[in-house]
């Protein structure tokens, strides 16, 4: 669920078009199937019905692709960490963790779309990403919050040390919350409740995205205007 859950919000914040999708209201079922495998038929239900949104769909498809991708003995995961968020990464790690845990292979399939790996290949997937050590990191950001951009899911700050820096938004946060965050915070001194999620490139540089949680105003950092 967190995989699709990711690449939806991505897909939706990255879109290019004049008007911006909305993000389809539901949740992800999994299904397990028998003999011990690790296969999924991945559905979205939305008021006791299957929802079959398209937006969904193409991120099921991206994910289907990406497993595929980071279970390549020759994976180039420095591409993939440039691609994708950090946070999707990080949640394929986590699957691939318990299908290797249990030595099992992997079957998905959504609608004509279908993947099934051995468990040899899902070993390999789940080895490429420890290589880029993912870590996921809580911390607390005190700067100024400089604004946002409703369509991307993106906000800026200045640091303690006054550097202009960016981020992104929770994948929890929806449009009207970032619309009134933008409202009542901007160019004033706050608390960032963040996570770092981190990764390593092949050579050594740390690549790391901003994701915030949530916010509140700080007296100790107010902007001074005039």
């Amino acid at each position: 669920e967190g995989m699709i859950k990711s690449a939806t919000t991505y897909k939706i914040r990255t879109c290019q078009s004049q008007k911006r999708p909305k993000k389809p209201q539901g949740n992800f079922f999994v299904t397990a199937l028998t003999n011990g495998s690790f296969g999924y038929e991945l559905s979205y239900i939305e008021d006791g019905a299957i929802f079959g949104d398209p937006l969904v769909s193409e991120s099921i498809g991206d994910v289907i692709s990406l497993i595929e991708e980071t279970s390549e003995k020759d994976a180039n995961m420095d591409e993939m960490i440039e691609r994708y968020p950090i946070r999707l990464l990080s949640h394929l790690k986590d699957f691939y963790s318990v299908i290797k845990k249990n030595n099992s292979f992997l079957k998905v399939e959504s609608g004509t779309l279908g993947l099934e790996l051995d468990n040899i290949h899902t070993s390999i997937g789940y080895e490429n990403l420890c290589s880029s050590n993912i870590l996921e990191q809580a911390d607390v950001i005190n700067g100024i919050f400089q604004g946002a951009f409703v369509e991307s899911g993106r906000f800026e700050y200045t640091d303690a040390d006054g550097k202009l820096l960016h981020g992104a938004f929770s994948e929890d946060t929806d449009v009207d919350t970032i619309t009134e965050m933008i409202k009542k915070y901007t160019h004033r001194g706050c608390r960032m409740n963040v996570i770092r999620h981190i990764s390593s490139l092949s050579n050594g540089k740390k690549k790391e995205q901003i994701e915030l949680v949530s916010i509140e105003e700080s007296d100790e950092l107010e902007q001074k205007h005039g």
